[in-house]
């Protein structure tokens, strides 16, 4: 069972006015001040939460939580009481992966970062977010055939020809490599193992998924987080996979191009 944190600033802000004090707030069900108390700084299962909830006559319970996670029911991510957060989910629809994204290039650790095509915007938010002390050690996609290229490009449903793509892309890290000592360069020529990943050593890995023919908005992406006891030995496996293909990459010499290229 997931545990939930609640927002003491809500409780507060709800009992007031009906006049409860913590303690009566507490005899809704919870057993002792040591219990609401426990909700705050260590988290409730949602059972006990919706007993307070419903003393103060906030409805849903939810709205008693912190706001990350009041968050993730206001947008529909958890829904059931008893649901625990998914391991999969839609990222470019919900502001996790994006908040998660951005907060990687500031996390001040070492950052496993897995690319096929990045966009121009990828660069951008790179060159904002980025600090001094946060090392990223990068891999793009360098693919040996326009047959790859191709073939790639009919999984993601994407007619356009890539080859463009993929050498913007390369000239893109070339340029970020040059204004940033700090992110370290490879290529790899193996099959894409995911669209991107990026992994926060030993923190969390989020990885978007290759799904087939999906919407760029609709890409499944899993999320895992050290913090989660069910999902430690899986961000291990995902954060070694990355390190190990990190190792066996190409290490970048700028302005090189895949031979297929013609300019």
């Amino acid at each position: 069972m997931e545990l939930f944190y609640v927002d003491k600033g809500k409780v507060e802000e709800a009992r007031g006015p009906l006049g409860y004090t913590m303690e009566q707030v507490v005899e809704s069900g919870s057993g002792s001040t040591a219990i609401i108390y426990k909700c705050f700084k260590e988290g409730c299962t949602p059972k006990v939460i919706k007993r307070i909830a419903a003393k103060l006559k906030v409805d849903p319970w939810w709205k008693l939580l912190i706001q990350d996670q009041r968050v993730d029911f206001e947008n529909g991510r958890l829904r059931d009481v008893d649901q625990t957060a998914s391991l999969l989910l839609f990222h470019r629809t919900t502001d996790i992966g994006e908040r998660l994204y951005l907060r990687a290039f500031a996390s001040e650790k070492n950052v496993y970062y897995v690319t096929t095509m990045s966009g121009g915007q990828s660069f951008e938010m790179i060159r904002e977010q980025l600090t001094a002390r946060t090392t990223v050690h990068a891999l793009t996609w360098m693919p040996e055939s326009v047959a790859e290229v191709n073939a790639f490009a009919v999984h993601l449903n994407e007619g356009a020809d890539k080859t463009e793509q993929i050498a913007e892309t390369l000239r893109e890290w070339d340029s970020l490599v040059r204004e940033h000592e700090n992110i370290k360069l490879r290529t790899y020529s193996s099959s894409p193992p995911m669209m991107y990943g990026v992994a926060v050593e030993d923190v969390w890995v989020h990885l978007e998924l290759l799904t087939y023919k999906t919407d760029v908005n609709s890409r499944a992406a899993l999320l895992l987080h050290s913090d989660n006891d069910s999902q430690r030995q899986a961000l291990r496996f995902f954060s070694g996979k990355m390190k190990e293909l990190y190792r066996d990459g190409k290490k970048r010499v700028p302005g090189e191009m895949p031979t297929w290229y013609k300019k």
